[in-house]
Order: C-alpha cells, then sequence, then structure tokens
C-alpha cells in the first residue's frame, strides 16, 4: 500500500519528492 503511495508520489512530483523518498528509503 505505501510502495504504491509512494509511486504516486513520485511519478506526481519526481523533483520534490526523490530526495525525501530516496533519504527514507536509505535510513535503516
Amino acid at each position: 500500500m505505501y510502495d504504491f503511495l509512494f509511486l504516486l508520489l513520485i511519478i506526481s512530483f519526481p523533483d520534490e519528492h526523490l530526495l525525501c523518498v530516496d533519504a527514507v528509503v536509505h535510513i535503516p
């Protein structure tokens, strides 16, 4: 579910959310 929401965010606002998602993904 969350993965799908993240994909929507990335597709909708790639420039703004890529860094946020990238940071979250790299945080253990």
